[in-house]
């Protein structure tokens, strides 16, 4: 069994708010990490899954009358999407007993597709997200596996890397076919497998929707829509770019990176590490993935972008704490990496920070005073240091 970091915070979440959300795709192991705490203390815990018909017949007839009666439990409440109704219900329950750790709400869609859950529970009720399987939560072993497989636990954990492609391939169909509908999607699938696909080719770069909407015959705000519901449902991560009023012409649109690495594979059709490292956008692949492992390691106040100018000065990733640059770093695939012209006038431009180049493997090297070639061990080592 893999221990997963999120039970430790969740459990911190739980002695400080009434309910506590976890929130993330399917398959991620949501529902694996709230039944460990119920199978170690069954009788502080009720587990209601709301995609059971039946489960939902329980709260069909009086709902009010059946929370008030469990007493001292943990009521954990899955796919709580399906029953959106409810939340207005907690609230009110939550304003009778304000005891905190009374309900544990597990969710396949982030806080904009559950608006009501936002609305109606603000200031009673905290989220957190949980993200396929972490470097860290391996112990950075098998980081090549990670990365290939993705980090749903059933795919990395399969027999083989054909299982695993199997397994995300079945993922991915039911995301599109069920989970985005159910979600209010009404585009069709075809429609949307399709913005997928070309997203999937440009992985890791800045997004023509006008393009995309032109070459699926589509309008571009259809295509924005599907993109809205892709990057709400922890399918795309939208990476801003950096910029501050210091006079440069600065690109401010958004790049896109599909999350999981496993699920970019199988749209790639890329099934064993072999066609990973041949394939044309394993630089991008390798790129996103890292992204993927360092996001989460940032503290409340920090955030993650890229850098580009008009003129083509850019670096991959820029951590920030308010306006202040941190942190910078590049993404190469190279065992012996170097930095462009374009990556040097963006250190200039960003009053040289500390940069770290993340490469495949384990290595550290410290190449100036203030540039390192490091594997993405190293590098969370380093950003836990530093973003305190």
């Amino acid at each position: 069994m893999i221990l997963r970091k999120l039970s430790s915070e969740l459990q911190r979440r739980l002695t400080l708010y009434p309910a506590v959300a976890i929130l993330g795709p399917r398959q991620v192991g949501k529902t694996t990490l709230v039944k460990q705490l119920l199978n170690a203390n069954p009788e502080s815990y009720l587990y209601l899954d709301l995609e059971n018909f039946e489960h939902r017949q329980i709260l069909g007839e009086d709902r009010f009358f059946f929370f008030r009666n469990q007493t001292g439990k943990t009521i954990i409440l899955d796919e709580i999407q399906f029953l959106p109704d409810l939340f207005k219900d907690l609230r009110s329950l939550i304003d009778e007993n304000r005891e905190n750790g009374r309900f544990i709400l597990l969710g396949s869609a982030s806080p904009a597709l559950l608006r009501n859950a936002a609305e109606s529970l603000t200031g009673r009720i905290s989220f957190l997200e949980m993200r396929p399987l972490l470097l860290s939560e391996i112990n950075g072993e098998a980081w090549e596996k990670l990365w290939l497989r993705g980090g749903y636990p059933g795919a990395f954990l399969a027999n083989t890397d054909e299982d695993a492609h199997l397994i995300n391939y079945d993922i991915l169909q039911s995301y599109l076919h069920r989970d985005l509908p159910s979600y209010g999607l009404s585009t069709e699938t075809k429609v949307t497998e399709l913005v997928l696909r070309m997203l999937s080719g440009q992985h890791g770069q800045i997004l023509n929707t006008a393009e995309i909407a032109k070459s699926i015959g589509r309008s571009n705000t259809l295509v924005i829509k599907v993109l809205d519901f892709l990057e709400n449902s922890f399918m795309i991560r939208k990476l801003s770019p950096w910029y501050v009023n210091h006079g440069k012409r600065l690109t401010k649109r958004p790049k896109f990176y599909i999350r999981n690495p496993g699920l970019l594979h199988n749209l790639l059709f890329i099934r064993n590490e072999e066609a990973l490292l041949h394939h044309y956008l394993k630089g991008s692949s390798w790129e996103g993935f890292v992204i993927e492992q360092i996001e989460p390691l940032l503290p409340v106040g920090y955030g993650l972008y890229f850098y580009r100018t008009s003129h083509g000065n850019e670096l991959d990733l820029v951590i920030t704490r308010g306006t202040e640059i941190v942190l910078a770093i590049e993404i190469k695939m190279s065992g012996n990496p170097t930095l462009s012209r374009s990556n040097r006038l963006a250190l200039e431009d960003l009053n040289n920070p500390q940069l770290y180049i993340v490469v495949p493997g384990n290595k550290i090297l410290p190449i100036s005073p203030q540039v390192t070639v490091c594997g993405l061990e190293q590098l969370e080592k380093q950003i836990a240091g530093i973003c305190t």
